[in-house]
């Protein structure tokens, strides 16, 4: 984890903390754990570990499940997302529905650096345009598609810190 990512929740987060990593990253997830169970967030941080059948996790069992609760939240929250003005609205914290929430991306550049789209699909493609522009456009319908997840990820998360 980042120092950024770090700070920022062990600063600013407000409610529970739940740590969900892959099963094979077992310990990690605990030493996380122990790094964030403590002043403000004493007790707060929860911990969910992934159960493996026959050493092999039943992803869509998971996958389901995670999109069960997300359908939940985005219904609970109210979560709407303008594609063509890219404004995500949802009920703030005093159930007042508001748009002027960040989005995912701009939330997400604050972790991360960006993901170099251009080059990566260059290099995949062997130096193909064609193929390269192929990619670039696949790769973008697959981030619409998961920034509506992401944004129920993100601002439940913002809600927490602010």
């Amino acid at each position: 984890m980042s120092e950024l990512l770090f700070e920022t929740i062990y600063k600013k987060a407000k409610a529970n903390v739940i740590i969900c990593l892959d099963g094979d990253a077992w310990e990690n997830a605990v030493k996380l754990y122990h790094e964030l169970n403590g002043g403000d967030l004493y007790d707060k941080i929860k911990i969910l570990k992934l159960l493996y059948y026959n050493k092999i996790m039943d992803l869509k069992k998971i996958a389901q499940e995670i999109r069960d609760i997300l359908s939940e939240r985005q219904k609970e929250f109210q979560i709407t997302f303008e594609e063509e003005s890219h404004k995500y609205t949802m009920l703030d914290d005093k159930g007042n529905l508001r748009s002027d929430f960040p989005s995912v991306s701009k939330v997400m550049k604050l972790f991360y650096e960006e993901f170099p789209t251009e080059q990566a699909a260059y290099s995949k493609a062997g130096g193909d345009p064609d193929e390269a522009e192929r990619l670039m456009e696949e790769w973008a319908e697959k981030q619409v598609e998961n920034q509506l997840t992401l944004v129920l990820v993100v601002t439940s998360f913002w809600k927490n810190i602010h």
